[in-house]
């Protein structure tokens, strides 16, 4: 499983009005179940996750949080893009500062010890000034999945 397997165009949105964390799960759960990606309960194994492990990410580029939930809760590997319309709070995952985001990955991974791997290769996605400058101008779902396409780098 690569990176290139589990990124699907059909799994980004843009424009994404939520006011919070708990709204931004229930939101991400709802559509990952009526894909039969992710099984019920799915936004309340995030918030678990998230309470245990938060993911919030400050990079030098910009803000971003790349929650997920244990394999169990998931029938298919995935990573679902999402752009809100405007800033939420979340937890940063080094020390528990709250940060501000608008961009988040949510990803899905079936395999555990995958897990490693699929951050690994998006951190150093999220650290490649090429791919913020492209990823941050996209204005577009069809702009975000060229600027991601373009500059993932996995075997």
């Amino acid at each position: 499983m690569s990176l290139q397997d589990i990124f699907k165009t059909d799994l980004i949105d843009i424009n994404i009005e939520v006011d919070n964390e708990p709204d931004l799960f229930a939101y991400a759960a709802k559509k990952l179940l009526a894909k039969g990606l992710v099984k019920p309960g799915y936004a309340a194994a995030l918030t678990k996750r998230e309470k245990e492990f938060p993911t919030g990410l400050m990079t030098k580029n910009f803000n971003i949080a790349i929650p997920h939930a244990d394999p169990e809760n998931v029938n298919a590997p995935f990573i679902y893009i999402l752009r809100l319309t405007k800033p939420i709070v979340v937890e940063q995952m080094a020390d528990r500062e709250k940060i501000k985001v608008k961009d988040v990955f949510i990803l899905g991974i079936k395999d555990g010890r995958k897990q490693v791997d699929v951050l690994a290769a998006l951190m150093n996605l999220f650290v490649n000034d090429a791919f913020a400058q492209d990823f941050l101008a996209a204005t577009t779902a069809q702009e975000i999945s060229a600027s991601v396409t373009k500059h993932l780098q996995v075997d």
